[in-house]
C-alpha cells in the first residue's frame, strides 16, 4: 500500500513540474540585436536590426527624427534608413520599439549620422580694378565634400557699381567706371546653402579716375571801352590736374612781349580778372592774356583783349545839356567838418542831385548807391570856407558863387574856398573823380561828362537851397540848370583830439 502512494506522489509531482516549465517558456520578451546605429552623411546604406519577441510590437519616432529617419518593420527585425545630411554638423535621433505587452518596457534604437565634410574656397581673395574701362575678372569657386549649391552677390558698399554673374565654378565680376578721383571698395560674398559652411568674401577695390591734365576758360575774347573799368572782367578757369598762371603777351602764346596796358588785377584758384588802362591814343589796340601750365602736353589758351580807341574828350555829350528835371528831384549833401585845432583852409562837401524821374537806392554791394529810371544826375566835390565841428550838429553850405578849378586833391594847401573840383578820368559812375554830369535812360547810362569850367551859385532861405548851375564839359558843351529845395545832410566824419605833440 505504501508503495502505491509513493508511485502516486511521483506521478502528480511530474505533472506539476511539466506544467511549470511550459509556463516559464511562454513569458513575454522583446530583444534587439543592437540599440545603436551609425550612418555616414551621404549615401548611407539601410541597416537592419534583428528583433526577437514573443509579443507584437510597433515602431514610433518623434517628429524631429521622422524628418530624416525612416523605418520599415520586417520579419525578424526592423530596417532603418536615413536621408543625406547636408549640414556639416552630426545629428542624432531615435527609433522606439513599443511592445504590446504591458509587462515590457519599450526598446530604443539610437541613430547617429555624421555631418557632411563640405568645403568652400575662393581664389583670389581680392580683386583690383582700374578706375576706367576695367575688364571683367573671375573668382574661382571650389566645392569639396559633395554637391554644394552657392550664390554670389555684391555687398551694400559696392552694389551700385559692381555686377556679379554666377557661372559654373566661377563668379564673373565687372565694375562701372569710377566718376571720382578717390578709390572705392566693397566685397563680393559667396554663400553656401548649407548651414555651417561660412560665406567667403572677396574684397573689390577700384582705383579713382585718372584725370588727364587740361585747361579751359569760359571766354576767349574780352572787349573794353576806351576807359579803365572799375571792376575789370572775369575769366573763369577750369584746370584739371594742373597748376596754371596767366601772363600778358602781344602774341597768342607766351613767346611774345608783355602788354603794359593790360593788367591782371586778381588771380585765384579758379579765375582771374583782367583790366586795362585808359586808352590815351585815338586808335583801337589789342593784345592777349595767355593761360599757361608750362607743360608741353597741356596747350596754352590765349584770350584776345581788344580796347576801343581813346577819345579826344572824356565827355560823350553831343550837345548842350539842360537839367530841366532837377526841380522835384532828390538831393543830399555830405560834409567833412574841420577840427578847430587844425590850420585847414577849406571844408569839403559832396553834393549829389538827381532828376524827378530817377530813383536813388542804397545798396550794400558792390556799390554804396544805385540810380534807376531816366533823367539827369549831378555829382560835385565842393570846397567852402572852413566849417568847424559844433555841438549843435548844424552845418550849412555857405552862400556864394563857387567856380570850377583843377587842384591837387592830396595837397591841402592847393585847395581854395568857394571852388568846385573839376572832373577827371574815372572808372566808376558811382564814385567819380571830382564833378561829373550823367544822363540815364531806363536805368542805363547814356551820357557822361566831366565838369571842367563854370560856376554854381548857392543861395539859402531857411532850410531850402537855390542852386544855379552854369558848367562846361571838356568838349565845350554847357551843362545848365536850377534846383530849389532841401538837401539831406550827412556829417561824414567825427572830431579827433589834438595830438599831444
Amino acid at each position: 500500500m505504501k508503495r502505491v502512494w509513493e508511485l502516486l506522489f511521483f506521478a502528480v509531482f511530474g505533472v506539476l513540474s511539466v506544467a511549470c516549465g511550459e509556463q516559464e517558456l511562454e513569458r513575454a520578451f522583446l530583444k534587439l540585436e543592437t540599440t545603436n546605429l551609425e550612418f555616414e552623411a551621404v549615401g548611407a546604406a539601410v541597416q537592419t536590426v534583428a528583433v526577437t519577441s514573443n509579443v507584437d510590437w510597433d515602431c514610433t519616432m518623434s517628429d524631429e527624427s521622422r524628418a530624416w529617419i525612416s523605418v520599415e518593420k520586417r520579419t525578424g527585425g526592423v530596417a532603418v534608413a536615413v536621408a543625406d545630411n547636408s549640414g556639416v554638423e552630426s545629428r542624432s535621433g531615435a527609433v522606439t520599439l513599443v511592445p504590446a505587452s504591458p509587462d515590457l518596457e519599450p526598446k530604443r534604437i539610437t541613430v547617429v549620422q555624421s555631418g557632411s565634410s563640405y568645403t568652400l574656397s575662393v581664389e583670389p581673395a581680392s580683386l583690383s580694378f582700374a578706375g576706367e574701362d576695367a575688364p571683367a575678372q573671375e573668382i574661382a569657386v571650389t566645392v569639396g565634400g559633395g554637391t554644394l549649391e552657392w550664390t554670389v552677390a555684391a555687398d551694400e558698399a559696392c552694389r551700385s557699381w559692381v555686377t556679379v554673374v554666377r557661372k559654373e565654378g566661377t563668379a564673373v565680376v565687372t565694375v562701372a567706371d569710377n566718376p571720382a578721383t578717390e578709390p572705392r571698395s566693397g566685397s563680393v560674398v559667396i554663400s553656401a546653402d548649407v548651414a555651417g559652411v561660412g560665406p567667403k568674401a572677396v574684397k573689390v577695390v577700384q582705383e579713382g579716375r585718372v584725370l588727364q591734365p587740361s585747361l579751359g576758360v569760359d571766354v576767349r575774347e574780352l572787349h573794353f571801352g576806351s576807359r579803365a573799368e572799375m571792376l575789370g572782367q572775369t575769366v573763369n578757369v577750369a584746370a584739371v590736374a594742373v597748376d596754371w598762371k596767366v601772363v600778358t603777351s602781344d602774341t597768342p602764346d607766351t613767346s611774345g612781349n608783355p602788354v603794359e596796358w593790360i593788367s591782371i588785377v586778381s588771380e585765384r584758384d579758379s579765375y582771374f580778372i583782367v583790366n586795362v588802362e585808359t586808352n590815351a591814343t585815338l586808335e583801337e589796340r589789342s593784345g592777349y592774356v595767355v593761360v599757361t601750365s608750362g607743360q608741353d602736353d597741356v596747350p596754352d589758351i590765349a584770350v584776345a583783349v581788344t580796347q576801343e580807341a581813346g577819345r579826344e574828350f572824356l565827355s560823350d555829350l553831343t550837345g548842350d545839356a539842360v537839367m530841366e528835371d532837377l526841380p522835384g528831384g532828390g538831393g543830399n549833401l555830405s560834409v567833412i567838418p574841420v577840427d578847430d585845432w587844425t590850420d585847414f583852409r577849406t571844408t569839403t562837401w559832396y553834393m549829389s542831385l538827381w532828376g524827378a524821374d530817377l530813383e536813388y537806392v542804397k545798396v550794400s554791394w558792390p556799390y554804396s548807391v544805385g540810380y534807376y529810371g531816366s533823367g539827369s544826375r549831378l555829382e560835385m566835390t565842393i570846397r567852402s570856407s572852413v566849417i568847424y565841428f559844433n555841438d549843435d550838429n548844424e552845418y550849412w553850405l555857405p552862400e556864394g558863387t563857387y567856380r570850377v578849378v583843377t587842384e591837387d586833391i592830396y595837397d591841402e594847401n592847393s585847395r581854395e574856398p568857394f571852388t568846385v573840383l573839376a572832373g577827371s578820368e574815372s572808372n566808376s559812375v558811382i564814385n567819380p573823380n571830382g564833378s561829373w554830369y550823367y544822363r540815364l535812360v531806363e536805368d542805363e547810362y547814356v551820357g557822361s561828362a566831366p565838369i571842367v569850367e563854370g560856376t554854381v551859385t548857392v543861395a539859402r532861405n531857411g532850410e531850402a537851397y537855390t542852386l544855379t548851375f552854369d558848367f562846361v564839359d571838356d568838349a565845350g558843351y554847357r551843362i545848365t540848370g536850377t534846383r530849389t529845395g532841401t538837401l539831406e545832410l550827412k556829417v561824414a566824419s567825427t572830431p579827433t583830439p589834438q595830438p599831444a605833440s
